[in-house]
């Protein structure tokens, strides 16, 4: 690879990662998103919060010393609960949209450059898919499947693969359509009639 080359991706890079810093409402959100990832992940074990123990003499305490955000109806400590939820909500949205991108970048990647039969089954199930609410059937489906956190990580997952592969095969399209692919295929076929 020439330094031309590599001096053209670095400009690139760096070009997008001015104009990403330069935005202070995108700097804002990831400040935000990081100091909730770092909380979430690093103040159980320095807090040393227990969800799940009842406090017996603070049932439904409010916010104080020793409970910060207060306790619930049965003397849990509602704020060492928030951070273990918010546990339980990265790994949700982080494994779910992993699953979903396995499923529909690879479908998008079909339907975009196969076309034709190929097109019309993954958009047509991808519409089919979009159809349904996705709430209510994420909710029977997990009733049907039975309630746990990885049975609603695999179902919003699946669910939710139809804006990867839409987006993967309109971006496979308008490829396809460059004036460089053309030429490609004219050469591959100069080449085979030799």
């Amino acid at each position: 690879m020439s330094t031309k080359t590599v001096e053209k991706k670095d400009s690139y890079y760096r070009d997008v990662l001015r104009k990403f810093t330069a935005h202070k409402l995108a700097m804002i959100g990831v400040a935000v998103i990081l100091l909730e990832v770092i909380l979430v992940i690093v103040l159980p074990m320095i807090m040393k919060l227990d969800p799940y123990t009842s406090d017996i003499l603070a049932f439904s305490a409010k916010p104080g010393a020793g409970h910060i955000l207060g306790t619930d109806d049965t003397g849990r400590d509602v704020f060492a609960r928030l951070v273990y939820g918010g546990r339980i909500s990265l790994l949700v949205g982080l494994l779910s949209a992993i699953i979903s991108l396995c499923i529909g970048v690879p479908l998008g990647l079909i339907a975009g450059y196969y076309k034709g039969i190929w097109e019309t089954i993954v958009m047509r199930t991808a519409d089919i898919f979009m159809s349904f609410p996705s709430m209510i059937l994420i909710l029977v489906l997990v009733s049907v499947i039975g309630p746990s956190v990885w049975t609603v990580t695999l179902v919003i997952g699946i669910l939710g693969w139809t804006d990867f592969a839409k987006l993967i095969y309109g971006n496979v399209l308008s490829v396809r359509e460059k004036e460089y692919v053309e030429s490609a295929k004219q050469s591959e076929l100069k080449i085979s009639r030799c």
